[in-house]
């Protein structure tokens, strides 16, 4: 049985892991101390954050029947808030998550889809990979803790773009279309109150303002958590402001919460920022299959497509799908 080894445990990589695990032995490597990339939830007792993706969407028959087990077991369920769009600081459209356009979430946190989708599988945690390089025709990993990891036949790179093309080895087919995938950043802010802001949204989408959305994290489906407020703010403002101090960047994304909101949000009992350095994609990648057969090599990710939950599910099914085949035909 062939081995795969896959770097990045967020949607792409859990993904490529549960279409291949039949196929062939699979060894996912996670830099961090759980999975799931930007399907993030961070709790502070007795608050809790999605303070990475707060929804998404699905369109494509092979991404609804992807999600379909997870809806019928409840990890996933729709949210059919109230959702607003701000300009300046006037809601200039609502409209209701409806059947055409449903906004699905996990439960209890949005990482809880990475976390069913990770069942079973062989993950090693806290392992950031620093080279792949050739050993005896194969592919061997080294990680930064000096564990050095040997004889994959396929490695995937599901990390963001520019992460992707640092550790991929030059042989890759498309390694030197690295600068077409250029990713913008996020600042997340994570506001937990003692009392309810009464607010006459549950999100809110921002136009023209240093915040790209508001969410009232405590508001979703299945939350028995205290009043807390996700804030995320513009890629543009985050690009120039990601290497300014914390307290800074509280305080003037708060500012501009409280000027949006017409209220204090400054009394926030609990307050923390996490930054997200590759965000989104800024160019769209018109194949969003990107495969070597002769090096086995593969790359993908939401990058590779339009930056959405779907888009990284659907430039994994697109790249496990042909690896797929070439091993069915091995």
């Amino acid at each position: 049985m062939s081995k795969i080894a896959i770097v990045g445990t967020g949607i792409s990589g859990l993904t490529c892991a549960n279409y291949l695990k039949s196929m062939a032995d699979v060894t996912l490597f996670e830099k961090a101390r759980g999975v799931g990339g930007r399907m993030a939830t961070r709790r502070a007792d007795p608050f809790c954050f999605d303070h990475g993706a707060q929804y998404f969407t699905a369109n494509t028959i092979d991404f609804k029947r992807f999600i379909k087990p997870m809806l019928d077991n409840k990890v996933l369920v729709p949210w059919r808030g109230r959702f607003v769009e701000f300009r300046g600081d006037t809601i200039v459209k609502i409209h209701s998550s409806n059947y055409e356009d449903i906004h699905y979430i996990g439960t209890p946190g949005m990482n809880s889809m990475a976390k069913y989708l990770s069942e079973g599988l062989d993950i090693k945690l806290s392992t950031r990979i620093t080279s792949i390089n050739k050993f005896d025709d194969l592919w061997q990993l080294q990680s930064e803790g000096g564990g050095t990891y040997l004889g994959f036949d396929w490695v995937i790179i599901t990390a963001p773009a520019k992460q992707t093309y640092e550790l991929m080895p030059r042989q890759f087919k498309y390694y030197n279309e690295r600068q077409d995938h250029l990713m913008t950043s996020c600042i997340s802010v994570m506001l937990g109150l003692d009392t309810s802001l009464d607010l006459d949204f549950d999100c809110a989408k921002i136009f023209k303002s240093d915040i790209d959305l508001i969410s009232v994290n405590s508001n979703k489906p299945d939350r028995k958590n205290r009043y807390s407020l996700l804030i995320q703010s513009a890629h543009r403002w985050a690009d120039l402001h990601m290497n300014d101090s914390k307290d800074s960047i509280l305080t003037h994304l708060c500012q501009e919460t409280s000027q949006l909101l017409r209220k204090d949000v400054s009394k926030a009992v609990h307050k923390d920022v996490h930054f997200w350095r590759y965000a989104k994609g800024t160019k769209r990648q018109e194949a969003s299959i990107l495969i070597d057969n002769n090096s086995k090599l593969a790359a993908c990710g939401d990058w590779c497509l339009d930056g959405s939950v779907e888009s990284a599910f659907t430039a994994a099914l697109n790249v496990s799908s042909d690896i797929r085949n070439v091993l069915s035909n091995e």
